[in-house]
């Protein structure tokens, strides 16, 4: 049917979908801002259906969505959110607005829609059945939109967003946190009460009851490919770090059961299998782009529980995120045995931000590290240090890059200083006041004895910070120099800094 003709037809459609079930009936919506995750878990009772092909939106890396009440037959209003989160930077409420603009009957919509770019969005419309309502609400990095209609009381809705705010866990086990909250006060009324007065059993409804027919769970990840949007086969239909789909029918165990079965042996099976928010890339965040300087990248991978992986039939690959980048050549993956893999990065001359993508596949898991590892190569100076901000709590390796060609073999220190001490060092004073924590360091840090510049003017040094040393500088920038002998006195070089974080 041509998107014209529908048009004409929608208010008559509209009737037809009035008459007939919901095609949702409860629904978690979420994203985190830290892991650009984004997941969708919903169910209803309506036997021997394919919820993931009705309900759910999953764009990678860019939001979620639930389109639910009267259903979305044709397929339209996810194709609105779907290629709106592609394509655009819309919030989930001009989102919205384009949805009621180009709906007939968007009052008897229910919708949840969230992303990275404005706060989420529940929508309830008025011709919704009751019970019907929707939160929103946001805790740490996770955003998130939870709603339900023809629900046994408001009281599902509430409960399915306290279990996923009070949930310690990955966004796997927020949500099925959640459907278990739900289900246990009744979810769908037409299952654990009455088809036609839903809400008149209470909340929870008397034992034993079952909440729903069918439902689904789906997480996606960086990484993970999207599968387009249409109405045969939904808008949730790519490859997805976890995707659990129940098409029950009435006799069947309630959908939330199943999927915790489900979920279980995907959980155990992602046991010693690289994970790619868990696992640890190390890497400096600044190199010199003077075609030479070299820098290892370490990777040691852990799995879904973040346990450190016992095997070494790990196949590990990076590339960097813009094929066309020059900022560096990459080396081969190097095994160092038990989850610890390692590659080198020798420095080009473009002047450049470069991110990397790092693949790591093992036991029919392939994982996606995230954050992407950036480094920014920057012009070469005496002195480039290698992390424009450390962690006081987690520690730190700083490298400094020394590059001065016109002093060669000559003795240098790494000199360092904070905001709140005094840096006065009259003609290059060898009393510069400096952390007293280098005191303890090994050479060249001052004021331990020097170390030498090779015989083309350039050296790497690197500082080792354990957990909590910097804790006291919390919020202050340490200031860098390099000090080199030369037969004149002491020279400074540039100076640098670095910010302390928690």
């Amino acid at each position: 049917m041509n998107s014209t003709l529908r048009r004409l037809l929608s208010p008559f459609l509209g009737l037809v979908c009035l008459a007939a079930p919901s095609q949702a009936t409860w629904s978690i919506v979420c994203v985190n801002l830290r892991t650009r995750e984004v997941g969708v878990a919903t169910a209803t009772c309506i036997a021997n259906l394919n919820l993931r092909r009705l309900v759910p939106v999953i764009v990678v890396g860019e939001g979620a969505a639930a389109a639910q009440s009267i259903g979305d037959t044709f397929g339209d209003n996810r194709r609105l959110i779907y290629f709106n989160y592609r394509d655009t930077e819309d919030t989930p409420a001009e989102i919205l607005a384009l949805l009621s603009a180009q709906d007939p009957i968007h009052q008897g919509r229910q919708y949840g829609i969230v992303n990275f770019t404005g706060d989420p969005v529940t929508f309830t419309g008025n011709g919704a059945a009751a019970a019907a309502t929707g939160v929103t609400g946001q805790i740490g990095d996770w955003v998130y939109a939870v709603q339900g209609n023809i629900l046994v009381g408001n009281e599902v809705v509430f409960a399915a967003e306290s279990a996923f705010r009070n949930t310690n866990g990955d966004m796997g086990e927020r949500l099925m946190a959640a459907m278990h909250a739900a289900r246990d006060l009744g979810g769908d009324g037409r299952c654990s009460c009455s088809n036609n007065q839903p809400t008149s059993c209470g909340v929870p409804p008397p034992e034993p009851f079952k909440a729903a027919h069918i439902g689904c769970v789906v997480v996606a990840r960086q990484g993970d490919a999207n599968g387009g949007c249409n109405a045969n086969a939904g808008c949730a239909k790519g490859q997805y770090y976890m995707s659990l789909n129940f098409i029950g029918s009435v006799e069947d165990p309630d959908p939330v059961f199943v999927l915790q079965d489900r979920y279980d042996i995907w959980r155990r099976n992602h046991l010693d299998a690289p994970d790619g928010l868990r696992s640890k890339v190390t890497t400096v965040q600044v190199m010199p782009a003077d075609g030479v300087t070299q820098s290892t990248v370490n990777i040691l991978l852990r799995d879904v529980d973040g346990s450190r992986l016992s095997h070494d039939d790990t196949r590990v690959s990076v590339k960097p995120l813009d094929e066309n980048g020059a900022g560096a050549s990459v080396s081969d993956v190097v095994n160092h045995g038990r989850g610890h893999y390692s590659f080198t990065l020798t420095a080009g001359t473009q002047i450049t931000v470069e991110r990397y993508v790092i693949t790591a596949e093992a036991r029919g898991v392939k994982a996606t590290m995230y954050p992407y590892p950036e480094v920014e190569f920057v012009a070469p100076r005496a002195l480039t240090v290698g992390m424009r901000e450390v962690s006081a709590a987690a520690g730190a390796r700083i490298p400094f890059f020394m590059n001065n060609p016109g002093m060669p073999v000559a003795p240098y220190w790494i000199l360092g200083s904070w905001q709140g001490s005094d840096r006065r060092v009259g003609r290059l004073r060898r009393d510069l006041v400096a952390l007293p924590l280098l005191s303890a360091g090994e050479a060249p840090f001052y004021p331990a004895a020097p170390l030498a510049l090779n015989g083309r003017g350039r050296a790497l040094a690197e500082l080792s910070l354990p957990p909590g040393v910097l804790v006291a500088l919390v919020g202050e920038s340490v200031v860098w120099n390099g000090a080199i002998l030369a037969a004149e006195g002491l020279e400074l070089t540039n100076a640098v800094t670095t910010l302390i974080r928690p």
